[in-house]
């Protein structure tokens, strides 16, 4: 694929006009667009309720760089979890560094680092709690405590699955791990291990053009439409190998709006049979080709994935006029849970813990879409057994409410 890609590359731009354009290492919209889509992958593994809880609320802060939001996040979820107020100057001070290497990690994209920095600090602050010193101002600890370092995540654990790049897109491999095989200031490429064993590679070209192409003209405009066909058909016979487009479709996913080719052709390089699926993504002078290349025999088994990768993959400024919401991102519903007694209640989602629900209280949650199970079981206040109830949502939905009391 690398070789590949050089090719069309070299190809495309000897062809057509384009212009640098400089890309910024940090980008606030895309680092909040990856945290969105990573945080439930890393959240979901967090089994400690109040560091799961200051993960969540913390790092967005993080990624706002506004450290004094972030402590107070902490400090908020740390007494809404534990019920404590965070006073200690000492553990305060200690916060507040922690919270500054979380924010230098998070504008490298580094979320696993940051992540590491609030549940080691949150350790922390459960071992100045479990003293009886984390509400007293002046107070310091005598000893350094110990950490489980086995509470920490590897870097691998999102690295294989998330990828940010530079040239303001991202994707999120959720059913196997990504390896970069190929990157320079315009073009990248990735062999994809999926969990079923199939592997394959695909390349993302960022190009920027001297003159607008929009996807709407080519759609309206046949004879413009013809003329591109004509040009990619043109280009693709001299970088990758002689052959035709099989299908041309135009698509209007949530993501991103497209041009799609199948063609299908003789290589240039070995004589076999390939087909290669192409995506291009428009707005105005930018140009983000997407481009999946396999051999005949592998395409119709790799596709089907390529496709299900796709709707994990976003473009960072592509359609100014839509907002990717958060629950589209996460693909999450959102639960409102309604406790109408006076009586306390753990709450579980298939079949694991999530929190306490205290008497006539109520809870706002972000659950996946797809089949979820709700569990909940009285605290105290019972006089033989206590009230269980089981409520079941067959079909959550993206972004969309559901309410669920109880008992």
């Amino acid at each position: 694929m690398k070789r590949t890609l050089i090719i069309f590359y070299l190809v495309l731009f000897s062809a057509i006009g384009y212009a640098q354009n400089e890309k910024s290492f940090f980008n606030a919209e895309m680092i909040k667009l990856g945290w969105n889509i990573a945080s439930p992958y890393l959240t979901a593994q967090i089994k400690d309720p109040l560091t799961k809880e200051i993960v969540t609320k913390t790092v967005p802060k993080l990624i706002d760089q506004d450290i004094k939001a972030s402590v107070y996040e902490f400090t908020n979820s740390f007494y809404t979890v534990k019920g404590i107020k965070v006073l200690n100057k000492e553990f305060l001070s200690k916060l507040e560094i922690s919270i500054t290497k979380g924010i230098n990690a998070v504008k490298t994209k580094d979320y696993i680092t940051a992540v590491n920095e609030i549940i080691e600090i949150v350790s922390l602050g459960s071992s100045y709690l479990d003293i009886g010193l984390l509400n007293l101002a002046d107070s310091k600890m005598s000893n350094s405590p110990t950490f489980d370092k086995s509470l920490l995540f590897s870097t691998s654990t999102l690295t294989e699955k998330l990828f940010v790049s530079n040239l303001n897109y991202l994707f999120f491999i959720d059913n196997g791990k990504l390896i970069i095989d190929y990157q320079d200031e315009e073009s990248e490429s990735f062999i994809i291990e999926m969990n079923s064993g199939a592997t394959y590679e695909i390349g993302v070209l960022s190009i920027e053009m001297e003159d607008p192409i929009y996807l709407e003209s080519l759609k309206a405009d046949k004879e413009l439409l013809n003329n591109f066909n004509r040009d990619f058909v043109n280009l693709m016979m001299e970088s990758l190998g002689s052959g035709s487009i099989l299908k041309t479709e135009f698509s209007d996913e949530y993501n991103f709006k497209s041009l799609k080719y199948t063609y299908a052709y003789t290589s240039n390089e070995d004589s076999q049979s390939y087909m290669a699926y192409f995506i291009f993504v428009f707005n105005g002078n930018s140009v983000y080709m997407i481009v999946l290349n396999s051999t005949t025999e592998t395409f119709t088994q790799v596709k089907p994935d390529f496709a299900h990768l796709m709707e994990n993959f976003y473009i960072v400024g592509i359609d100014e006029t839509k907002i990717i919401e958060p629950c589209e991102a996460n693909r999450t519903g959102q639960l409102i849970l309604n406790n109408n007694s006076t009586n306390p209640y753990d709450v579980y989602f298939n079949g694991q813990y999530q929190f306490r629900m205290s008497g006539g209280s109520s809870k706002n949650v972000d659950i996946k879409e797809g089949k979820c199970s709700i569990y909940v079981k009285q605290v105290s206040g019972y006089a033989f057994y206590p009230t269980e109830v089981t409520k079941e949502l067959s079909n959550v939905e993206r972004c969309q409410k559901y309410r669920v009391a109880f008992p």
